[in-house]
């Protein structure tokens, strides 16, 4: 483990590398480039306004017919539903 602890510290002493010194430049440049948006505002308009024309359309198109299904999905007779095995209050 002393050998570690010495090539770690003899690290330490070392100068740093030269290329650290442009580093800073081409990070800042990489955050700039990821702060650009994707789309221009325009087509994010145009897209924003065919999502609303969608959920327009979505919600003025008529629905077919609900069909009620029966009265027992799981067919269990309606004689032998709790609420009638309780009984008549008296």
């Amino acid at each position: 483990m002393t050998d570690l602890d010495h090539l770690l510290a003899g690290l330490g002493d070392r100068p740093l590398d030269p290329r650290l010194a442009a580093i800073d430049a081409s990070v800042f440049a990489g955050l700039e480039a990821e702060q650009r948006p994707a789309l221009s505002r325009g087509a994010l308009g145009v897209l924003t306004g065919l999502a609303m024309l969608g959920g327009v359309l979505a919600t003025a198109w008529p629905a077919p017919a609900a069909l009620a299904g029966s009265a027992t999905p799981i067919g269990v007779p309606r004689e032998l539903m709790p609420s009638t095995l309780l009984g008549e209050e008296p």
